[in-house]
């Protein structure tokens, strides 16, 4: 009995050896296959299988085969534990590392989209985070858009997973708490459309503009801009290819089995973090850098053909190279455009950035976050009256 398992657990190592084997790295160094750091795992499977295929033999067998009770305690005692881990990381969901889980059944309830790549589903009743997200005939996180009331300030705000509201109830995001204090302050019906949607990027923002824009007929319109809107989007979109295991190299098989435990996200999480910020130049000449840029000066030139004013906020919550970089760069097409620009640094100066976020794992602002960002925007546009007081 020992025997065969001896064997099993050898035949396993070989297969996943050679398995992991038939893999090609983006950058093959070692036999034109594999990148060092995929070769020198690869070198340690082989390893274990060899030995374990060794250990059927001689004085080792014998050795192994006497302290078999031993082996299987040891063996049960570790899968215990990892168990226990798996399960107290879950209960007591450390560090908020729920979050993981809770976007990917987000991206899993997005749908593809010919022109947006991809965007919510119309009358969506769903829960994420523990908050309720429901959305409208647009499929945005908002009440039904309706025609405009007389003398209504109409105000547009485009933008991604901030602008959402991830993990915030929607009365107490900054979109709401900006409508309240213009109504308040105006003495006038104001109404802010919030078209933002998790994983959002500049030109998807500039085609929902252009797509749904003429619809809405804003009187301002205003974009929450993040450093990750560089990142490109290009469909189609699969969501779930996030969880699927079809067509995946054994890489990428082994990441998306082992996301599914909490443990492991957990432990990918602190290492990644681990070390303080990266020290890395401004991608400025990356593709994603011009395309979003590119497609924020077409927004600008939106807005300026249909004279509506367009101011852009930039979220700064800890500085950064790139977020700096980005900052420059947006402040000179603003010059040169005309929209106005401001960034959210002075209105969360002052408050440490675990205070105004989610969890340590979801750097999203919570009610307090959302509370000083309502703010910070609301003081902007009153002491920008030319930008609301157009009727």
């Amino acid at each position: 009995m020992f025997r065969w398992a001896l064997g099993i657990i050898a035949g396993l190592a070989w297969l996943t050896a050679f398995w992991l084997s038939t893999h090609v790295s983006d950058d093959p160094l070692v036999l034109g296959r594999w990148s060092a750091g995929y070769a020198f795992a690869i070198a340690g499977i082989f390893g274990v299988a060899i030995v374990l295929t060794l250990c059927h033999f001689g004085r080792a067998y014998r050795r192994l085969h006497a302290a078999r009770h031993g082996i299987a305690l040891l063996l049960i005692s570790t899968l215990l534990t990892a168990a226990g881990i798996e399960i107290f990381i879950r209960v007591s969901d450390l560090i908020g590392i729920s979050y993981y889980e809770e976007s990917q059944r987000y991206f899993l309830d997005r749908i593809p989209d010919e022109a947006l790549v991809f965007r919510h589903r119309t009358h969506l009743d769903a829960t994420y985070q523990g908050v309720r997200v429901v959305t409208n005939e647009m499929g945005l996180r908002d009440r039904p858009i309706g025609l405009k009331q007389p003398g209504e300030l109409r105000i547009l705000f485009l933008g991604d997973s901030i602008v959402f509201g991830w993990g915030v109830p929607e009365e107490n995001t900054f979109v709401r708490r900006l409508e309240a204090g213009l109504a308040k302050d105006l003495g006038r019906p104001v109404r802010v459309i919030n078209s933002g949607v998790s994983g959002y990027n500049t030109e998807q923002e500039l085609a929902f503009l252009g797509l749904r824009g003429p619809e809405i007929a804003p009187d301002l319109v205003l974009l929450m801009y993040l450093a990750n809107d560089i990142e490109i989007n290009e469909g189609p979109y699969n969501p779930a290819q996030l969880i699927s295991l079809e067509g995946k190299n054994p890489p990428e098989m082994l990441k998306t089995l082992l996301g599914r435990s909490w443990a492991y996200r957990f432990a990918v999480h602190v290492i990644e973090n681990s070390g303080g910020p990266k020290r890395t130049a401004a991608p400025r000449n990356s593709p994603g850098w011009k395309r979003s840029l590119g497609a924020l000066e077409a927004m600008a030139g939106y807005c300026r053909e249909r004279r509506i004013p367009f101011v852009v906020f930039l979220y700064d919550v800890v500085p950064g190279v790139t977020t700096r970089a980005l900052g420059e760069d947006i402040a000179a097409l603003a010059a040169n455009l005309g929209f106005a620009f401001s960034s959210s640094r002075t209105w969360l100066s002052g408050t440490p950035p675990r205070a105004f976020t989610n969890s340590v794992v979801d750097p999203h602002p919570n009610r307090l976050g959302h509370e000083l960002l309502g703010k910070g925007m609301l003081d902007y546009l009153l002491a920008h009256r030319n930008l609301i007081d157009r009727r």
